[in-house]
């Protein structure tokens, strides 16, 4: 089996917060700081062998919990990262409408950074190399009527969809009910299905070869 799915939090509002492995999540449940859960998966992690009995432990971990202690957390932008960038923008480029792999793209600024443009979501998008060129510095009423999308800031569900390489059914449909109205990532990347041989659904971020 692949390697085992990342656990999503929630703060105590049921808020998304982050992703955690599960051996973290199986200490909040051995310190009883789960309060409750929300998934419908659940990831079975093995322990050691009992001297006594002989029978190897099993502890099952849901794959969204609630933490008590955990503060709802303050509304500011994620970080912007390439690789979050590029899923956002479904690895197309926003100039020439084409798909293209993570090492022929660049992040660009809509508003060129020597023109004032600053390095935020909604003033950055995907280009690739020869687009990002060919625009360089030009003013944006010169190119901004041909572009085949624009920026946005993601929420903080998007940002975790974008972030993670597998997530899970649920925790997908968990997520996407709090996407931002001007989102793209549904008309971009399908629900998770069954992987083969695999106990968990994945979301596949496959990108153009």
């Amino acid at each position: 089996m692949s390697k085992k799915p990342l656990i999503l939090v929630l703060d105590k509002g049921g808020q998304p917060r982050k992703w955690i492995d599960f051996e973290k999540a199986a200490y909040y449940h051995c310190k009883d700081l789960i309060k409750w859960t929300a998934g419908q998966n659940e990831i079975t992690v093995h322990g050691g062998v009992s001297r006594v009995t002989g029978v190897r432990t099993e502890l099952a971990l849901n794959s969204i919990i609630a933490l008590g202690g955990v503060q709802p957390a303050r509304r500011r932008a994620p970080l912007i990262t390439n690789k979050a960038l590029f899923r956002r923008d479904g690895h197309l480029c926003a100039y020439c409408g084409h798909g293209f792999s993570h090492a022929s793209l660049t992040r660009d600024h809509f508003v060129a950074t020597d023109n004032g443009g600053k390095d935020v979501w909604d003033n950055v998008v995907t280009a690739c190399k020869p687009c990002n060129n060919r625009k360089g510095h030009r003013d944006i009423a010169e190119y901004v009527d041909d572009m085949f999308f624009k920026p946005y800031v993601p929420s903080l569900a998007e940002h975790l969809l974008l972030t993670n390489n597998r997530v899970l059914d649920d925790q997908y449909d968990f997520l996407v009910q709090q996407l931002s109205t001007n989102s793209r990532f549904m008309s971009l990347h399908s629900r998770p299905v069954s992987e083969e041989n695999d106990d968990y659904r994945a979301i596949d971020y496959s990108v153009p070869a």
